[in-house]
């Protein structure tokens, strides 16, 4: 049997540190027990009782690595006996299986909600707090007698939260676990109004979008009246998509994994491909009825079909690097964890090679330890590209490399770095690194060329194009790069350098594809002044989206002008001498910042007009080592 302890483990997802009992909770049980008092003359402590303060903990009993085990959670049925002022608490029991015994259990997959709201149930007659959300799961469970006739594997209960070492080995083993569930019930919390309904179409939609494949030109009308119903729809579908389970890091893996997938929201299911099909339907069929063009929705869209492909691939045995999923989930909003450590030990059970990075779940790692060797087991894979030409999305609090990506504050693609691919600055060149130092500083020293160092400034318009000050700032640059950007002679090279510069030399076609800009593009530029100077007329929208996108990313960084008058846009954490290099292998040129003798921190990707075709290396500079710290 389950013996008593001295501490609580709290609910979260899916790892984290305990928390004591609060004093109102403690206050509370007492209450409840003087009350149960005074009815009787005569007090016997009752095993089961919900809120018994002697019995106010749980100690775990050590799980046995050779035999594989993991802890099952049992939910017990609803019990009126156990019934104080109403309330009725949830109660489970414990027990040890051994995986190679291939035991029948549920996993769940959830979101840990408000770490502060915290709700105690029974755990083996001992009271445990978990937070609202999982309570309510597991209440929710109880009372309709979902998925109840076999146990669940729930890692805030089943992990001792106390134990680092047991925390690591089990989060070792989730793959596994997830893997060989018979299925896993993703758990969105309670419905809301429309859910139900909702769920209840969601199957006769995908009916609906099968017959749209195989529509005659005849059944068109009707097949859009069909659709119309659905239509109705849209903001409780909408609805289920804006839940905080789908930012999670961990679902990725869990949903990724899993043979059976069941998505729970209140007391109705349904699947990840009636939910993906209707998404898709309701997305396709007329996007100009609907606000899918918001940005909350398109990034809700972008996290639901992140999961999606990410379960595809990992189903289809594709080869998934650690690197990508890292910029994968950083990037689509898919990294919400408490410990900073979990955005990366969530995803090595998806990594087809992740015996071969030196990276393991380990809670006795520190974070900046972690994500050192996570930037040292990147450059390894030996994609630096990315690795360099990614940004920080906010000011790091931790002490790390400054070429080391920290995935606290998560990282961005820069305009220029998503175009890269149509850039070769360094030309045939191939990357030549080395890793030096000791563990915990190592140095990236890289081979590469100095093109120039940064003479000047200025900081990416904030305002609205179309505003007066709009023109006045476009005005001004145009003024600096004629007594600044020497390195363009003519007035015609001035101007090209001013609006290629402006789109990163990219404009975005009809069907959202970027590609180099021709004359087509100055045209779109040449419509981006009018609209400047208030004399935009109604027909202008399409002529300059291709510029206003990438125009009004210039909020995120700045322009700038070297010594020798090259023109080019880079991080707005840029300063008049910082360095332009081209790193070799690299498609796009980088930003450096000496930090003493040969050594130097990264600032971040650039364009410079006039270095991104190999123009530069066709000089026949001679390269040297940049050492990154």
């Amino acid at each position: 049997m389950i013996g008593r302890a001295s501490y609580f483990a709290v609910s979260r997802s899916p790892l984290g540190p305990l928390r004591s009992l609060t004093a109102a909770a403690i206050r509370r049980d007492t209450a409840i027990r003087l009350s149960h008092d005074a009815q009787k003359e005569e007090q016997t402590i009752d095993y089961h009782h919900p809120f018994d303060p002697i019995k106010l903990s749980l100690e775990y009993l050590p799980l046995d690595p050779g035999k594989r085990e993991i802890r099952l959670v049992k939910i017990l049925p609803f019990d009126q006996g156990q019934t104080t002022d109403g309330v009725n608490p949830v109660n489970c029991t414990l027990h040890h299986v051994s995986l190679g015994d291939e035991p029948e259990y549920v996993a769940l997959s959830y979101s840990w909600g408000d770490p502060h709201n915290i709700v105690p149930i029974l755990v083996d007659g001992c009271s445990f707090l978990a937070t609202q959300n999982l309570e309510t799961a597991l209440r929710q469970f109880r009372d309709d007698g979902q998925h109840t006739n076999r146990p669940l594997w729930i890692d805030a209960i089943c992990i001792n939260q106390k134990d680092d070492a047991e925390k690591s080995a089990q989060v070792q083993c989730m793959r596994t676990i997830y893997h060989d569930a018979v299925y896993v019930v993703s758990w969105l919390g309670m419905a809301a109004a429309g859910t139900g309904e909702t769920i209840k179409e969601l199957k006769e939609l995908r009916d609906a979008g099968c017959d749209i494949q195989v529509a005659t030109r005849a059944d068109v009308p009707t097949l859009e009246l069909y659709l119309e119903k659905f239509l109705g729809l849209f903001r409780p579908l909408f609805d289920l998509f804006e839940r905080g389970y789908w930012s999670r890091v961990w679902i990725l893996q869990e949903v990724a994994v899993a043979r059976d997938v069941r998505i729970q929201c209140g007391p109705f299911i349904t699947t990840l491909e009636e939910l993906a099909i209707g998404l898709s339907l309701l997305v396709s069929y007329d996007q100009r009825r609907t606000s899918i063009h918001s940005s909350n929705i398109q990034r809700n869209m972008t996290r639901f079909f992140t999961v999606q492909h990410g379960r595809r691939r990992f189903q289809s045995k594709d080869v998934i690097s650690l690197q990508g999923l890292l910029y994968d989930t950083s990037c689509f909003g898919l990294s919400l964890a408490t410990d900073p450590r979990d955005k990366v030990f969530a995803l090595l059970g998806l990594v087809k090679n992740s015996d071969g990075l030196d990276i393991k779940a380990d809670y006795s790692l520190s974070t900046e330890g972690l994500y050192i060797k996570t930037g040292k087991a990147m450059v390894e894979e030996g994609d630096l590209q990315t690795l360099l030409c990614t940004m920080r999305r906010g000011r790091s609090q931790l002490t790390l490399p400054s070429w080391v990506p920290d995935w606290s504050v998560g990282v961005r693609f820069p305009t220029i770095t998503i175009r890269a691919r149509n850039f070769n600055a360094s030309g045939n060149t191939r990357s030549s690194f080395e890793l030096r130092g000791i563990e915990t500083q190592p140095i990236l020293a890289l081979s590469g060329v100095r093109v120039d160092t940064i003479r000047s400034t200025k900081a990416g318009d904030h305002g609205e194009l179309g505003h007066p000050e709009h023109g006045g700032w476009l005005s001004e640059l145009k003024d600096r790069c004629s007594h600044e950007a020497t390195t363009y002679e003519t007035a015609e090279q001035q101007r090209d350098a001013i609006w290629k510069t402006l789109v990163v030399d990219h404009v975005s076609t009809r069907r959202g594809e970027s590609i180099r800009t021709s004359e087509a593009g100055k045209r779109d530029h040449e419509a981006l002044l009018r609209l400047s100077q208030l004399l935009l007329d109604e027909h202008s929208d399409e002529e300059y989206s291709g510029s206003y996108r990438s125009t009004t990313e210039l909020a995120e960084e700045q322009l700038f002008i070297t010594d020798e008058g090259y023109l080019g846009r880079g991080p707005k954490t840029l300063q008049p001498g910082d360095e332009v290099c081209i790193i070799l292998g690299l498609k796009i040129p980088c930003v450096l910042r000496k930090a003493g003798g040969e050594q130097y921190e990264l600032v971040g990707p650039a364009y410079v007009h006039g270095i991104m075709d190999g123009e530069f290396m066709e000089r026949g500079v001679e390269s040297v080592i940049f050492e990154l710290i």
